[in-house]
């Protein structure tokens, strides 16, 4: 049975209703204020209710009665959620859905990071983000993909940037996120627009936090019990096989074949081979060749920073960022800034220190370009400060003192 949400937010109305075990929710793209909507009820207080001239009571009735409509005929003709969608928009609107230049961006949008979700993979989460933004930047109004034109390239950074006072680097993943999502929709020939082509991402060096070879070595060797134990050898596994979050406890035995480790990366897809470093097998042969099951990365990452504090990780970690338009400096204790990602990036750059070549590490950690690699760990940055504490110039100079010889 149909029921409506009202967003405590932004006032929005959303139909919704648990079909096969699964949530369907559709905007209704009316408003109602808190002091007109009756919870309970799943209504407006009263059939007064008005919202740019439509009766919002009335309007529910008929999106309820369109709902069950959908249902009805999904039941008979058979398909998943994305169908169920589809049926809804297309009798919402009167038409079908699907028109070289009149197909919906939102809906597809949300469909697709959906059955990423359903499958479990972390792009999903990412995905659902742009979503929300979006929906915030919209606020109501369903565009078609001919609509994202160089205008909304223009509105939407400045949304992005000023709004929601984002940082360069989160911006261009929303972008890198909305160029694929129409990329896709013209493959399907939902669209036929190519404006999304020239949408720019701007990016910046990231000043991410990676441990230097002595700091792993401080927290491998610390002692400690319980979870803060185990969250170590989480991350120590990290620091020398270079796996993210979601594929640390792929690093078993059973992975383990001639000396290496072959897994696939859980984001990208990308086989992964790396060499097996004795740490690594001494932590497997703890937990019998199988780590133990993985806990939320919020408790991971909070537990990561007790056992850096308890490994006396000092120091004081730089960085600069462009925020919400504007340049902004920080420095914080390095063991407050120490994460999940910070052992994928602290195997990286300790690989390129030890002048491991840079196609062997893509290799091992799952980079698929250079550029990719290059943004995640600012490779260029690395290996000019290496290059530059080689020129012989900035040396101290050895002086030979010459004695003087006096004639007899």
């Amino acid at each position: 049975m149909a029921s409506f949400y009202r967003d405590t937010k932004y006032n929005t109305i959303y139909i919704e209703q648990t079909v096969d075990g699964k949530r369907f929710r559709r905007s209704t793209g009316l408003k109602v204020p808190a002091d007109k909507w009756n919870a309970d009820k799943y209504r407006a207080n009263n059939n007064l209710v008005m919202y740019e001239g439509k009766v919002v009571n009335s309007e529910l009735k008929h999106l309820e009665q369109i709902l069950n409509e959908a249902v009805k005929e999904l039941t008979e003709k058979g398909g998943n959620l994305i169908r169920l969608y589809e049926i809804y928009d297309e009798k919402v609107l009167g038409r079908r859905l699907i028109k070289p230049t009149g197909a919906l961006f939102m809906p597809f949008l949300k469909d697709y990071y959906t059955l990423l979700i359903l499958d479990k993979k972390s792009t999903g989460l990412s995905y659902q983000t742009t979503y929300r933004r979006l929906e915030k930047y919209f606020d109501g109004n369903e565009p078609t993909f001919s609509q994202l034109d160089m205008a909304f390239y223009e509105k939407f950074g400045r949304f992005l940037e000023i709004d929601c006072n984002l940082a360069v680097k989160t911006i261009s993943g929303q972008w890198k996120n909305i160029k694929n999502i129409i990329g896709k929709a013209y493959d399907q020939k939902l669209h036929t627009s190519t404006d999304y082509t020239k949408f720019k991402r701007k990016d910046e060096i990231s000043q991410n936090l990676s441990l230097t070879q002595e700091e792993v070595d401080k927290i491998a060797n610390v002692k400690l019990v319980g979870h803060l134990d185990k969250v170590r050898d989480y991350f120590v596994i990290q620091c020398y096989t270079g796996a993210a979050y979601v594929d640390i406890t792929k690093v078993t035995f059973n992975n383990i074949e001639d000396g290496m480790i072959t897994f696939f990366r859980e984001k990208s897809d990308i086989e992964c081979h790396i060499p097996v470093h004795p740490k690594v097998k001494e932590i497997l042969t703890k937990y019998d060749g199988t780590l133990p099951k993985m806990m939320s990365i919020q408790k991971y990452d909070k537990y990561l920073k007790e056992v850096c504090k308890e490994a006396k990780i000092t120091g004081v970690f730089n960085s600069r960022i462009t925020k919400g338009g504007k340049k902004i400096k920080s420095s914080k204790n390095k063991c407050d800034e120490v994460a999940s990602h910070t052992g994928r990036r602290t195997f990286a750059v300790l690989q390129v220190l030890a002048h491991t070549p840079i196609n062997l590490i893509m290799l091992m950690g799952g980079w698929r370009t250079l550029n990719s690699f290059d943004a995640y760990i600012g490779l260029r940055g690395i290996q000019g400060k290496e290059k530059l504490a080689e020129l012989e110039w900035f040396r101290p100079k050895v002086i030979t003192e010459i004695t003087e010889v006096k004639p007899e």
